[in-house]
């Protein structure tokens, strides 16, 4: 046996500062929506829970014989422009948008226009809509310009929300989790996809001759 050495490929290496996060990604630019500026980790986690068959006179856990019983697939970060209604509703369980306007003809109201969210925890919507969000996505690049990235399904914020309100600025951290399509129930509810684009590099503009006016 000759000793041997992992080779190493810079290009390879990912890159966790400039990561995106964005809501309904799969629905395309125009819907999607961009969460605006995030702090510290972004983190994505897939956990499988085993089960091992254990047969009379084996002592270990046997190949062949291990089911998977159970899986969690997660993303959780820190959001600071989360008070706002387009991204805060999508932080709380089923939540509602109700807009307003003052005009300001009540005297102890200023003109103006507003909105309350409110959270339901009634998960099923009996009126035909969906209370999960399509998807949270990460998009982020290696060091070589390749994009990667991790898509989260069905998803709904099983943390809760927790703000702390100190001398600086006031992050909002929310962890999501991921559920299984009920038409495809052994499929975790997350994909990875990794993007090499043709040109990695800004395009090299033609070169300009440079007329000679001087008189000769």
């Amino acid at each position: 046996m000759k000793p041997l050495q992992n080779k190493f490929s810079p290009e390879k290496i990912t890159l966790g500062a400039g990561t995106a996060i964005f809501f309904n990604w799969t629905k395309g630019e125009e819907e999607m929506i961009d969460v605006g500026a995030t702090q510290g980790d972004c983190t994505f986690s897939y956990v499988p829970e085993f089960e091992s068959i254990k047969p009379r006179g084996v002592r270990g856990n046997v190949k062949g014989l291990t089911y998977v019983t159970g899986s969690e697939s997660k993303i959780k970060a820190s959001f600071l422009e989360w008070l706002n209604p387009e991204n805060i509703k999508n932080f709380l369980l089923n939540a509602s948008v109700t807009e307003y306007t003052n005009d300001g003809t009540n005297g102890d109201k200023i003109k103006g226009k507003g909105a309350i969210i409110r959270a339901n925890e009634n998960l099923i919507d009996c009126c035909g809509g969906d209370v999960y969000i399509d998807d949270v996505t990460i998009i982020g690049q290696t060091n070589g310009c390749d994009t990667y990235r991790i898509t989260l399904f069905n998803a709904l914020p099983t943390s809760g929300l927790e703000a702390v309100f100190g001398d600086a600025e006031v992050p909002a951290e929310v962890e999501f989790t991921g559920y299984n399509d009920p038409q495809d129930p052994m499929t975790p509810p997350f994909e990875i996809e990794f993007f090499t684009p043709d040109q990695k590099c800004p395009v090299k503009p033609p070169e300009t001759k440079t007329l000679n006016t001087e008189n000769k």
